[in-house]
Order: C-alpha cells, then sequence, then structure tokens
C-alpha cells in the first residue's frame, strides 16, 4: 500500500502536475498505474533522485481512457515521484477562467495502483478561485488542500460561486440564474424525502450539489457528499428524476461497476426514480422515461456478459426487467426489492436472487434469473 500527494497546478488550458507515492515500506518489483494518454510523463523517479523508464500499456478502462505505466524497481524505493503535464478529457471535464473541472473520467491522477492506495491529497495551487468544493484553503501556503473521500478525487473550482442552501445541502453554481437554481434545490429536497421514505432512513448525509457552466444536462453523477449535474436543466421534472437517481446511490450501491454486475446498483437507483416521478404525480413522465428504456433494451446484449464485463445497455435492460416485475406483481413488490438490494451482503445477482426468492418468492427471482440472460 502506499499514499499519494499531489501538487495541481492549472497550466493554460491543461494541468502540470507533480505527485509523490510514498509507500508503506520500501519497495522493489513491478509496479503500475492508470493514467490518461493525454498526459505527458516528463519523469519518474525515486526517492534516491534515480531517474526510472517505464513502458505504457493500454488501460482497458470503461467510461474513460486510460494508459497503463509499467515501472520495473529493481531496487527497493520508499517513494516515487513522478511529474506530467497536459490537457485532461473525459466526462464532466472542463477548465477555463470561472469554472475548473477534473474528475475520475479526466483520469488525471495515478489510479488504479498495483500495490493499492490508502490515500490521496491534492494540493491545488490555483488561487484565483475562490471556493473548491469539499476543499480548505491555506492561507500560509497559498494553496487548496483537497483530500479524497472515496475513489474518486474531483477538483471542482469556482472563481465566483454563487450558493443556495446551507449547512445540509449546499447548491454552487456559475451559470444559469437564481430562479433555476431555487428550482433545482427543492427539486433535491423533495427528491431526497422520498428516497428517505423509501429506504427507511431517519437521515441523508450532508451533500454538495455542483452545477457545472456547461456540459450536457440530462447526465450527472453521484459521490460521497457530491452530485456533480451538467447543468439547470429548463425541464424540472427531467431534473428532478437525475437528481432522484443520483440520490438513491446513497443506497443503491456496492456492486462491481466494472463487471455486470453494475446493473443491480443502476437498476435498482434508476427505479427509486421512476418511483418518485409516481410519487409526485407524473405519469407522463414516468411512461416516457420507462418506454425510452425498454426501446433502447431490445436488441442489446443480455445482462450477464460472457466474459463478465460491464455491457453498454446496463442502464436499460436491468430497467426494462424489472418493469415486467412491475407490471406483473406491482409497485409494492419492486419498493421491496430496493429495499433488499440496499440490505444485501455480498451484492452479487446470485445473492441477490437468492434473497428475492426468500422474501418475494420463486415467481420473482424466476424473471430476474431468467431476465439476466436474454
Amino acid at each position: 500500500m502506499l499514499s499519494v500527494h499531489i501538487n495541481l497546478k492549472r497550466k493554460g488550458e491543461g494541468i502540470s502536475v507533480d505527485a509523490e507515492m510514498v509507500f508503506e515500506a520500501p519497495f522493489a518489483g513491478e509496479f503500475s498505474f492508470l493514467l490518461a494518454p493525454k498526459m505527458d510523463i516528463k519523469s519518474i523517479s525515486t526517492s534516491c533522485g534515480k531517474n526510472l523508464t517505464f513502458e505504457v500499456l493500454d488501460g482497458k478502462e470503461p467510461f474513460r481512457q486510460t494508459n497503463r505505466i509499467v515501472v520495473d524497481l529493481t531496487q527497493c524505493t520508499s517513494s516515487l515521484q513522478i511529474s506530467y503535464e497536459g490537457v485532461p478529457e473525459g466526462y464532466h471535464t472542463t477548465i477555463g477562467d470561472d469554472f475548473f473541472a477534473i474528475n475520475y473520467y479526466s483520469a488525471w491522477y495515478p489510479d488504479h495502483i498495483s500495490v493499492g492506495c490508502k490515500g490521496l491529497a491534492v494540493k491545488f495551487h490555483n488561487a484565483c478561485y475562490n471556493h473548491v468544493v469539499n476543499a480548505e484553503y491555506d492561507t500560509t501556503g497559498q494553496f487548496w488542500q483537497y483530500v479524497s473521500m472515496d475513489f474518486d478525487c474531483n477538483i471542482l473550482a469556482f472563481k465566483n460561486a454563487k450558493v443556495v442552501g446551507g449547512d445540509m445541502l449546499k447548491l454552487l453554481y456559475t451559470c444559469g440564474n437564481d430562479h433555476a437554481a431555487k428550482l433545482h434545490f427543492d427539486a433535491y429536497n423533495q427528491a431526497a424525502a422520498f428516497c428517505m421514505e423509501l429506504f427507511e432512513s431517519s437521515q441523508i448525509p450532508k451533500n454538495t450539489v455542483a452545477v457545472l457552466p456547461k456540459g450536457n444536462v440530462r447526465d450527472g453523477y453521484c459521490r460521497k457528499a457530491l452530485i456533480v449535474l451538467g447543468g439547470f436543466n429548463p425541464d424540472i421534472s427531467a431534473a428532478g428524476h437525475l437528481l432522484a437517481h443520483e440520490i438513491a446511490h446513497i443506497w443503491c450501491n456496492g456492486a462491481d461497476v466494472y463487471s455486470w454486475e453494475a446493473w443491480l446498483n443502476e437498476t435498482t437507483a434508476e427505479w427509486a426514480a421512476l418511483l418518485f416521478q409516481l410519487h409526485i404525480g407524473d405519469e407522463e413522465k414516468f411512461n416516457s422515461i420507462i418506454a425510452q428504456r425498454v426501446q433502447r433494451a431490445q436488441g442489446a446484449p443480455p445482462i450477464k456478459t460472457a466474459d463478465g464485463s460491464r455491457p453498454d445497455a446496463v442502464h436499460d435492460k436491468g430497467v426494462a426487467l424489472f418493469y415486467q416485475i412491475y407490471k406483473k406483481y406491482g409497485q409494492d413488490a419492486v419498493k421491496t426489492m430496493l429495499k433488499l438490494f440496499n440490505r444485501l451482503t455480498p451484492k452479487t445477482t446470485d445473492a441477490y436472487i437468492k434473497l428475492i426468492a426468500a422474501q418475494l418468492g420463486d415467481g420473482v427471482a424466476d424473471m430476474l434469473r431468467n431476465g439476466i440472460l436474454i
């Protein structure tokens, strides 16, 4: 295991990074990590200052473009220093004077490290931004200190952040208008209240919703204490649906996101959002989304892939499968299925089907067992 300490600077439309990887104990042998192909590695050196050569392989990652950087450490070293720069690309990635956003999808930081990583901390040295999400400003060193709270390392920086909310929820934005922000803030609270009732939870964690100034307003993602939206959606019903989906991931998570098992996370979160539409009386939106999902699921490969990989239609096939169960067994059965997944251990399809059979009967379980294969 090791820890990663990063000095990050904006460099025009790109970034410059000096990273130090500190091993728990002196290490020798083959060592590797993932990094975006757009990141130009200037040097990799040991704690003794020895420059190292490295091999670049295809990272073969879903969601993002990556290379696997392989270094052969013939002698023990306590740390590695890596310098690189480049222009990040990827989902919800943008660099500008008013807003700065890089994340897991940018593959901008060393990730999937072969020996494991126990923590990642970033010093972001661009003081022109007056707010960085989930970071503290060090007035002495004049940098933003960010410590990753989960698998991702999101640097979301605003030059002139506008804020709606308070202690439990902050909605941050730069573009759009105050009215749109208030509508999205209210939609979040409505969706959160529904999800708390659905999953029988007395509270929801503190959260920040960061709205990007440009992006796909129909997309977003959820991390610990963070939801990122691609913009303000003029269709507030669609915005509420997206927020409900991302909020539901607080409970609908834990299955392997890199394999076909990811259908469990996405299907349960999407059905929580669909049930939210019914809860607020928007049956038209419910039917519209179901129709789109069912159409996209037709002809798509099975949920359970032969090689165990994550299928492209993971968001659609599971929703269509649950819809068949909804039509036959009703809304209460689907609600129970969502609650059961939240309590499930381990988060695998086999374990889920067994639990469904015990709680809802063989009829529902058989529909799942057969449905993941077609």
